[in-house]
Order: C-alpha cells, then sequence, then structure tokens
C-alpha cells in the first residue's frame, strides 16, 4: 500500500519540485527495494523452516512420534518438529528456522531500509503539505512541468477546504514508519543471535546472552564477521554480497555447516 501511494501520489509530486533525473533514481531505487521486500517475504513463507525426515532413529519426538535431531526444536503451534528453530512468527503464521532464516533476516534488513529510503525521498511532500503547508508549492497548486501532477490533480484537489493528497501523503508516511520500526526493532533483536551464531530459543538457555553491544564490539569483529558470512552463504567461492544478498537470490545458506553449528 505505502509503494503504490509513493509512486502515485508522491513520486510525480517530487519530480514536478526536482525533476526527471530525481524521478528516476528514487524510482529505480524504490523499485529494488520493493521487489527484495517482496522476494524474501515470499521466500521466507514458501521454503519454510525445515523439518527432519521421517525416521524412527532415535531420539523420538514424545510429541511427533519422530527423529529428533541435536538442532531441532518442537514447536507446540505448528505441531511439528523444526530445525534450527529461532522462534514462532505469527506474522508468516509459521516458524523462522534453518531453511527460512536468511529470507526472514533479509525481509527485515529491506524492509526497514526501504522504509526509511521512502520516508527520505518523499520528505519534501510532507514538508510542504502538512508541515510548512506553502501554498505555491502544495500538491493542487505546484506548476506540473511534466504532466504527471495533472492527471491526478482533478482527481486528489476536490475542493480548497480539503485534498485527498493530504490523506495519501499521511497514510504512506504512517505506512513507512510502522514499517521502519518494526523491520528496524526486530532486526536488532535478531543481530546479536546472527553475530554469536545462536538462535532465540538457545539464547534463552545462555546464561551469558548475546547483546548488540558485545556484536559491535572490536574483540569479536573477526568471529561476527565470519557468523554473518555463513549465515548469508557467501563464506563459499562463487558466492558474492552483490549477487547473493543485494540482489534476489534463491542459493540457502550452507545448511550442512548450519546443523552442526549448535
Amino acid at each position: 500500500m505505502a509503494f503504490v501511494i509513493e509512486f502515485i501520489v508522491v513520486l510525480p509530486y517530487e519530480i514536478a519540485n526536482w525533476g526527471v533525473f530525481y524521478g528516476l533514481v528514487v524510482g529505480s531505487t524504490g523499485i529494488w527495494f520493493f521487489v527484495n521486500i517482496n522476494y524474501h517475504l515470499f521466500a521466507c513463507y514458501l521454503a519454510g523452516p525445515g523439518h527432519p525426515e521421517k525416521s524412527m532413529k532415535p531420539e523420538l519426538c514424545t510429541n511427533c512420534q519422530n527423529h529428533k535431531p541435536v538442532c531441532a526444536s518442537h514447536c507446540s503451534t505448528c505441531k511439528k518438529c523444526i530445525l534450527r528453530m529461532d522462534h514462532h512468527c505469527f506474522f508468516l503464521n509459521g516458524c523462522v528456522g534453518l531453511k527460512n532464516h536468511r529470507h526472514f533476516i533479509l525481509f527485515l534488513a529491506f524492509l526497514a531500509g526501504g522504509s526509511f529510503f521512502g520516508i527520505v525521498a518523499g520528505s519534501s511532500s510532507v514538508w510542504n503539505n502538512l508541515i510548512w503547508r506553502t501554498p505555491e508549492a502544495h500538491f493542487c497548486f505546484i506548476p506540473d512541468t511534466f504532466a504527471l501532477l495533472s492527471i491526478l490533480q482533478p482527481y486528489m484537489c476536490l475542493s480548497p477546504e480539503f485534498s485527498l493528497s493530504t490523506f495519501f501523503i499521511i497514510l504512506g508516511l504512517t505506512l513507512l514508519v510502522c514499517g521502519f520500526a518494526m523491520g528496524l526493532i526486530v532486526f536488532l533483536w535478531q543481530a546479536p543471535l546472527i553475530s554469536f551464531d545462536t538462535t532465540h530459543l538457545n539464547r534463552m538457555k545462555q546464561q551469558t546472552r548475546p547483546t548488540l553491544v558485545m556484536a559491535l564490539s572490536p574483540i569479536n569483529r573477526d568471529v561476527v564477521k565470519r557468523n554473518w558470512e555463513r549465515f548469508l552463504g557467501i563464506n563459499k567461492p562463487g558466492r558474492s554480497f552483490l549477487r547473493h544478498v543485494l540482489l534476489p537470490h534463491h542459493d540457502p545458506p550452507m545448511i550442512g555447516d548450519m546443523l552442526h553449528s549448535e
């Protein structure tokens, strides 16, 4: 919804203010964020957290009567054992585990980054229409050099007292702020866990729990870097941060390594 508002209402206004080149840069960057957000959201849901194979080998889970590896935990909501379970996410209506944890983290990162980018890129529309409210810079009165706003103005500017553009700018800003806050808060909660190669469930059992301060300490720099590279799946030859993180990519992380990292 916020993406639609930004492209249909805010972007034409920003182009009228700053020109076509600004619009191309903002528009292409916005599309890049939008594609990554949706790719990792759906990949997280479709990939699933990962479940142990059907087997009667010990140890057996007392709940689902299936082989339960050391790295697995039983989810009472999903009623299944989850490989390297981190937590049950009600937003996804499923668990975050071995196979979809990477997509979950990248979804949060792109959600927070994309929302912040949208807030900054549309700042002049917020300033001129909501805060300073300069008449000549208002959505309904700004000169339309590129004939983009002229299509919207008859529908947005219904009367001098009420403008739909103001409503949509407020709605878009609210959604972006919520997206930024949610993505950033959950990402900062998850970051120390990944930095020290653990999960939320394991963290609850540890006496010394990893924190963001510990993750940012220069003493732990090499360990943190190595754990993030392995988590993102870029610790092997032929994989790069550009192609496997900044661009949507289906390659999973190094599952074999992570299974034995408990």
